[in-house]
């Protein structure tokens, strides 16, 4: 791996003969200190991985340096022979192929990779597309593919969206040729022309992705495996008449295809096209009713799992599941098909918004599980949900104070129960009563509730005081809600 933009300005940013705090950095390019330390953890572990060494050492009180070991190392072209990116780069030079052998030689000719390392790879390579249900076999001398056009289909695709992290030029560096280029980008206008849109990121890697893979399966393969595949249908075929502006710019890119490469397309490309175009969720499409019953029914779910709500009392609660629900209703059609989207914003929003990523992560694949919805949810779209979250979040938060008259390690504790039970609260601070006193009121400013172990018994005191116990039994979790919903409906 390399390092991405924001690991390398952290580590441009320090120097080998002085700490640096953790809020100096924080200020300097506005991370959160949660963020700054899980960015200086992902540097560490390429370290570690590499050389068996930190490159940052950490001080506590004092902050963060280089270490000195690395001063003759470039720093910003560091590499693993882990490195995923190689091995997807192989991974499609065999897919592409397929049905024709590969010789091995020809995919590490360039590497100076030992035998038993290049063995290793293989089996890493054997075990990915094995979730693709397509088997690698291998000879002395070659690699060769077994499974279904529509497995090696979306491995491919899947494959090309995770060596495209930011958008389609990653493609064109990646040796696409300027006319197939020119090409996808005018049947992408086609669709755009078509309905009037333009279409958003990612659905337009998307597409481009999946225009670009019948080029290079049509060029360079043999794609007589369709002539195998199961006809479409009652229910896809309804999905085609409901849908008819979408089958019919998909039928005139399949022709388009056919004499930009003077092959004859199978007729079934028609609705992998159509699939690709009606998967996201930009313009009105007909879904089938029982993905409408599934997404809405999911999107409720997940709002009263990941908020422990048995009912519904906020409107804004509504509007999350409604902002939900035109996510997921084409995310499940997208699962259906194989259609995987890319999110170039997700190792911002795995640091931003760490607690409510992993929360989400835990909870949706026992959902999905309920419904029986086929195909892994991947984290780019957890990624894409997160954002929902957190933008009903940081609208709705409310600022608690704590009072806290225990220790330090009760009152720690009583937080991060409250933070689990209510992560739409965010805690200002944690003080006792005499403390609050001794600033003068002043921080009431800034809360909308105090949560007290103790009774206050104060006139100047005019935010809402709910008083808990210090171990935060359930009872003072129904209090709590049922208050600060009593204050919604007065709101």
């Amino acid at each position: 791996m390399t390092f991405s933009t924001k690991e390398l300005s952290i580590i441009y940013f320090l120097n080998y003969e002085n700490y640096v705090t953790s809020s100096e950095i924080s200020k300097q390019f506005y991370f959160t200190p949660k963020t700054v330390y899980r960015i200086i953890k992902k540097i560490n572990d390429v370290g570690k991985e590499l050389f068996d060494k930190e490159i940052i050492f950490s001080e506590p009180g004092k902050g963060y340096k280089l270490n000195s070991y690395f001063l003759d190392k470039d720093l910003k072209n560091l590499s693993s022979t882990n490195s995923n990116s190689d091995d997807y780069n192989v991974i499609l030079k065999i897919l592409f192929n397929h049905p024709k052998k590969t010789a091995v030689n020809s995919l590490f000719k360039n590497s100076y990779y030992s035998d038993s390392t290049i063995q290793r790879r293989i089996k890493h390579i054997e075990a990915y597309l094995a979730q693709f249900e397509i088997y690698l076999e291998q000879s002395r001398l070659y690699l060769c593919i077994e499974g279904k056009e529509e497995q090696i289909r979306k491995a491919i695709q899947f494959t090309l969206i995770l060596t495209n992290n930011s958008s389609q030029t990653n493609l064109v560096k990646n040796n696409i040729d300027l006319y197939d280029k020119r090409f996808i980008e005018s049947q992408i206008e086609l669709i755009e022309d078509t309905f009037g849109i333009e279409i958003p990121y990612p659905y337009d890697v998307n597409l481009f992705t999946h225009i670009y893979m019948l080029l290079i399966r049509y060029r360079e393969g043999k794609v007589s495996f369709l002539q195998n595949q199961e006809p479409l249908t009652g229910e896809e075929k309804l999905q085609l008449k409901n849908n008819p502006e979408i089958y019919k710019v998909s039928k005139v890119i399949k022709q388009n295809i056919d004499s930009y490469l003077s092959v004859y397309l199978d007729e079934l490309e028609e609705y992998f096209i159509f699939q690709n175009i009606y998967s996201f969720s930009y313009f009105e499409q007909n879904f089938q009713n029982i993905d409408v019953e599934v997404a809405r029914e999911f999107s409720t779910q997940l709002v009263k799992e990941y908020f422990n709500l048995d009912t519904f009392v906020d409107r804004k609660y509504l509007d999350l599941i409604e902002d939900l629900y035109f996510h997921i209703l084409p995310m499940i059609n997208r699962l259906r098909v194989g259609i995987y989207i890319e999110n170039n914003m997700l190792e911002e929003i795995q640091l931003e918004y760490f607690e409510t990523f992993n929360k989400l992560k835990d909870i949706i694949p026992k959902i999905q599980n309920r419904f029986e919805i086929k195909n892994q949810i991947f984290d780019s779209e957890i990624g894409f949900i997160t954002l929902y979250f957190e933008k009903y979040l940081t609208t709705n938060k409310k600022n608690i104070l704590l009072i806290c008259s225990t220790g330090v390690g009760t009152s720690e504790l009583l937080r991060i129960k409250l933070q689990n039970a209510f992560p739409e609260f965010n805690i200002v601070s944690t003080m006792g009563f005499r403390q609050l006193k001794n600033s003068n009121f002043e921080i009431l400013k800034k809360v909308d509730y105090i949560f007290s172990t103790i009774r206050i018994n104060d006139n100047s005191i005019v935010k809402p005081v709910i008083n808990i116990s210090p171990i935060l039994s359930e009872r003072d979790i129904q209090l709590i809600r049922y208050t600060v919903e009593e204050e919604k409906k007065i709101g």
